[in-house]
């Protein structure tokens, strides 16, 4: 099974720190491909249309290595800061070039895959559902079925425990994907 994490915060920050916790429970022979979309060169969807056309994107950066992974993966993670009860721009600004992909079935295999959300927010209570709405909107575009999300709050004090929430959301992970043990 390979497992994709679309990281949309800042190198180092508490989204990465949970999703490295949650790569950290996973058992051998379960490939993890974790992609920090801060690092990324990821330019925006200007809506020319050209993907219409089966031309491709006319951008030529590295969305191309997520729509590869993508294509591999049999889980997909998306994980977030929640600002101002939204995503962040970073992931949005990647989620908006699977146009791409909805315009050219071709680009990637369309098969069913696992889709799940990670959150993590500053304030001790984020109102989720935006983000939610969202990223669950994505999975059923794309035929994915969706697993659950968690929700990390209060990361602004430092006294996070991101393990306890990678856990909870490792276990939704594996109970929908393998089955109850």
């Amino acid at each position: 099974m390979e497992v994709l994490i679309l990281v949309g915060g800042r190198v180092g920050g508490n989204t990465e720190r949970l999703c490295s916790e949650l790569v950290g429970m996973f058992p051998d022979g379960v490939v993890s491909n974790l992609l920090n979309i801060s690092k990324m060169d990821i330019s925006h969807c200007i809506g020319c249309e050209r993907c219409k056309g089966g031309d491709g994107c006319i951008h030529d950066d590295d969305m191309s290595v997520v729509f590869e992974a993508f294509d591999r993966a049999d889980v997909v993670l998306f994980a977030t800061p929640v600002r101002f009860n939204g995503p962040s721009s970073i992931i949005k600004t990647m989620m908006d070039r699977f146009q791409e992909l909805w315009n050219d079935a071709g680009v990637v295999e369309h098969r069913r895959r696992y889709m799940g959300l990670l959150m993590t927010s500053g304030s001790d209570n984020p109102n989720p559902d935006p983000c939610l709405r969202i990223f669950r909107s994505f999975c059923l575009s794309f035929g994915g079925e969706w697993i659950g999300y968690v929700l990390a709050p209060g990361t602004d004090s430092g006294r996070t425990d991101f393990g306890k929430y990678a856990e909870s959301f490792y276990d939704t992970m594996v109970n929908s994907v393998i089955g109850p043990q």
